[in-house]
């Protein structure tokens, strides 16, 4: 070992796992703080490779060690390794083992995590603008006075990054499942960070029956957590979990408290079903963005980070004008009109068709603006997106010799499979066309593997014969016997 690795017989060694990194602390030193998991220390990180750096040394507090549940859950925090500039760089789990006086085996745990000295996006809502051992912070101090003086832009700020933080989180597979203004750091050089990994989790993993997280127990906190958090429905959590409580925080942010508040029975029951006070938001943009994260059910939410992250980069920075009095709005009202309506018109002739929605999606510079001009032209009825957005809602994973490789590939960063929509679409264009064949091969689909719906037997068999009727290509003959062989080996029968 080189001289760097001495330390001071005052200073505690713990060994990675990596033979090449140390980790050194002095237990008698000040804490940096303590939390309900364990005591954190300042220390520092030793690497052959990468020299030393400070780090937050977390140890866990010996009267819980011997709950698993706790354990596991600091092991999958000290294990979370993602690389971001909104995210808390995760770098160890230490288990030390070693013997005490009387011989017996004992075990200290430690999880080891990047520095982050600043203030928590809760403090500086109370005005607090010094780090955690009372030192101020000139960066928290700017903050706060654009928080005072343009509520919008510093909310615009603070949500955009930690919503750039998840993109990141959700692409690895993990959902956070504990985002407030605790949990967000200005750091002392400005960073925006998203800490705490406490309780995330892979949100493919979560199952009725997950070890860590029992069906009908709330994790997170009843002021910012998601209506499926709350019920314990721990299957039905992903990453629209996290963007409703992201709406929440874009709330508060702006509007000065959250949106639900009173008793924690109230606060979590107003969260399942009570009316969102969108009045309360001053600019109708932004509560038609926050009211949309916030859908009680989840189909009707932003269905990726990436997407509530371009909406809300879309809001121009101007604030609401005030209202124009009635003796105007009635003088050139009829100017206006005509006006909003020769700019409507130009509108209209300037959106993209589905061919050009089409190559801007197979481009990654173009991809945002592509989905944005399909999912317009799915509003208006157009069947060839219905049929292209619903593919990419099912599946937006790309397959070798995939027609749609380089759309699929591209969706993949912003989209996460969503069968509930995907069959809502497909629902919808056979309702615009019901002898469509792609809309009812899709629907015959959906019924066979139940996607987005219950399986039926006699639903597939409905739209599966429709689509027999109007399959005039090989090509559609080629979809139909394929169909035909799911739905025997679904339901153990032949369709005729």
């Amino acid at each position: 070992m080189n001289a760097s690795y001495t330390a001071s017989p005052a200073v505690k060694v713990l060994q990675s796992a990596d033979p090449d990194v140390q980790y050194q602390f002095n237990p008698s030193s000040r804490l940096l703080g303590e939390g309900g998991m364990g005591y954190v220390y300042v220390g520092k990180r030793i690497s052959k490779t990468e020299g030393t750096r400070d780090v937050a040394i977390k140890r866990v507090k010996p009267e819980i060690i011997f709950d698993k549940t706790i354990l596991e859950r600091a092991r999958r925090e000290g294990s979370l390794i993602i690389v971001h500039q909104n995210l808390v760089r995760m770098y160890d789990f230490i288990d030390e083992q070693y013997n005490d006086v009387l011989g017996r085996p004992q075990h200290d745990y430690y999880v080891i995590s990047e520095l982050l000295m600043g203030v928590s996006l809760a403090d500086l809502l109370e005005g607090r603008t010094t780090d955690q051992i009372g030192r101020g912070v000139p960066v928290a101090v700017e903050k706060y006075e654009l928080y005072r003086s343009d509520p919008f832009a510093f909310a615009k700020e603070m949500v955009t990054a930690v919503l750039n933080g998840l993109i990141s989180l959700h692409q690895y597979g993990y959902i956070h499942r504990d985002i407030d203004p605790s949990n967000i750091i200005i750091t002392t050089t400005g960073e925006i960070k998203l800490i705490d990994f406490g309780i995330a989790k892979r949100w493919k993993d979560l199952t009725q029956s997950d070890n860590l997280t029992h069906n009908g127990v709330f994790l997170g906190k009843p002021l910012y957590a998601s209506p499926e958090q709350i019920r314990g429905r721990i299957d039905e959590q992903g990453p629209a979990a996290d963007i409703y409580s992201v709406g929440i925080m874009l709330f508060h942010l702006i509007v000065g408290h959250p949106p639900y508040q009173g008793t924690s029975t109230q606060i979590t029951e107003a969260h399942c079903k009570g009316n969102f006070p969108v009045r309360e938001i001053p600019r109708s943009d932004i509560a038609k963005i926050i009211k949309r994260a916030c859908a009680h059910e989840k189909g009707d939410r932003y269905q990726s980070a990436a997407e509530f992250f371009v909406e809300l980069n879309r809001l121009p920075a101007v604030p609401p004008k005030p209202a124009m009095p009635n003796w105007l709005k009635t003088s050139i009202g009829a100017a206006c009109i005509l006006i909003l309506a020769l700019i409507f018109y130009k509108w209209l002739d300037q959106e993209p068709t589905f061919e050009e929605a089409k190559a801007m999606l197979a481009e990654k510079s173009s991809f945002d603006k592509g989905l944005e001009a399909l999912e317009g032209l799915a509003l208006k009825n157009d069947l060839q997106a219905i049929d292209l957005l619903s593919t990419l809602y099912v599946n937006p994973q790309a397959s070798r010799n995939d027609p749609l490789g380089d759309i699929r590939k591209n969706a993949q960063a912003v989209m996460d499979p969503d069968s509930t929509e995907a069959h809502k679409l497909r629902k919808n264009a056979i309702k615009i066309d019901n002898e469509n064949f792609s809309a009812n091969i899709n629907l015959a689909e959906d019924y066979i593997n139940g996607i987005g719906c219950q399986v039926s037997q006699s639903k597939a068999k409905e739209y599966l014969e429709a689509a027999r009727e109007l399959a005039n290509t090989k090509q559609e003959e080629r979809a139909i016997k394929r169909m035909e062989h799911k739905f025997q080996t679904t339901f153990s029968t032949p369709i005729n």
